[in-house]
């Protein structure tokens, strides 16, 4: 028997998921208010495993490519879940799984977008360590969709392909012609390593007067993108899945113990060149801020963003903003006319699993 948690009834795509999983076969799903943290979950299952028996866990929470996860550990640590947060759960042993649990076949999945790429890797690796070590941890190394339709929910992955602004972020892009151009100078892949066609960008992106470069939030258009779905080996069915663009003011912040305010760009970035190799999450450390947000160093980082800052009592507030735009397109099969990679869990009746974790005919998850 596997066990799986989706905490909060709030969450559209949560409760999609927890939806989902409760129609995977041998699957016991925990009620969405009863258990509220890794560390309750593998409490309750291994309780419940004693009637049951132990399998694999399953833990629901929205991911992000910056190795974030919305999910608390345990009731004492923050409910966004970052690498310190998993180190310190690693120090406690707060989320270490049951001895009943973690016979040695045992896997940790997360259901949870994009951290299973290797960019997040380093999040997974300590997550593994925290939970005493199992046989595996995996998670999407894509964005991870559960969605309502047919009187059943498809499970299917997502790419995430994404650009700076111009002056690397620091300026929004000026033209729908430049944003083509800007992904069709970059080196993107599908899944299998294969590039993407150049005419894919023209095809993709959106009339000019959808795109909103010049956003001061998170703007997005959603749009119509035909797949195939095989049925049998004859039946082709054309569905209707959505892509997205999106237009979106990517922002940073945190706060350096001073009451000497920096004046001008000059002296904030000599302030943050002073400051931050100082501050134990960006220097000496296994996963620093600036990887986090794609900086292969901390002076790139510095140099990345337009940057604001607020005084507060002894304390300054800095925000980093930039322009960045994604198009997130459903993951399909290599090879074909857009045949389409999906899960689907009927309200009755067998549910057709074309991918897991544990079984990788597409290599969806990263796994540690």
């Amino acid at each position: 028997m596997d066990y799986a948690f989706a905490p909060g009834i709030s969450d559209q795509a949560i409760n999609a998921n927890r939806a989902a999983m409760s129609r995977r076969p041998a699957t016991f799903v925990f009620d969405a208010t009863g258990v509220r943290n890794v560390a309750e979950f593998l409490f309750s299952a291994n309780i419940t495993s004693g009637l049951l028996g132990a399998g694999d866990l399953f833990a629901a929470g929205h991911g992000s490519a910056e190795g974030e996860l919305e999910l608390p550990l345990d009731s004492t640590l923050p409910a966004l879940t970052t690498f310190e947060s998993v180190v310190s759960a690693r120090a406690s042993g707060s989320i270490k799984i049951p001895a009943n649990l973690n016979t040695g076949h045992n896997n940790f999945y997360l259901t949870s977008c994009l951290l299973g790429s290797d960019h997040c890797r380093p999040f997974l690796v300590m997550l593994k360590q925290a939970l005493g070590n199992p046989n595996s941890v995996g998670a999407p190394k894509f964005l991870h969709d559960f969605a309502s339709a047919n009187n059943g929910y498809y499970e299917s992955m997502v790419y995430d392909f994404w650009v700076l602004g111009n002056d690397k972020g620091k300026k929004p892009l000026a033209s729908r012609d430049q944003a083509v151009g800007r992904f069709g100078n970059g080196t993107f892949t599908f899944f299998d390593g294969t590039d993407v066609p150049a005419e894919s960008w023209e095809q993709w992106v959106p009339p000019a007067a959808q795109l909103n470069l010049n956003t001061t939030s998170v703007t997005q258009f959603p749009f119509d993108f035909p797949v195939t779905v095989l049925f049998g080996e004859k039946l082709i069915v054309i569905l209707k899945t959505k892509a997205s663009w999106i237009s979106q003011l990517d922002t940073v912040t945190f706060t350096i113990d001073s009451n000497v305010v920096p004046v001008g760009h000059d002296v904030i970035i000599d302030t943050l060149q002073t400051e931050l190799p100082n501050k134990p999450d960006f220097a000496s450390h296994l996963y620093p801020v600036h990887r986090r947000h794609h900086f292969n160093t901390l002076e790139d980082f510095i140099q990345g963003w337009n940057w604001q800052v607020t005084p507060s009592n002894n304390t300054l507030k800095f925000v980093g903003t930039r322009y960045k735009y994604h198009l997130w397109i459903p993951v399909t099969k290599p090879g074909t006319e857009a045949e389409w990679i999906y899960n689907f869990y009927p309200a009755t009746g067998t549910p057709t699993i074309n991918f897991t974790p544990d079984n990788h005919p597409y290599a969806l998850f990263g796994i540690v």
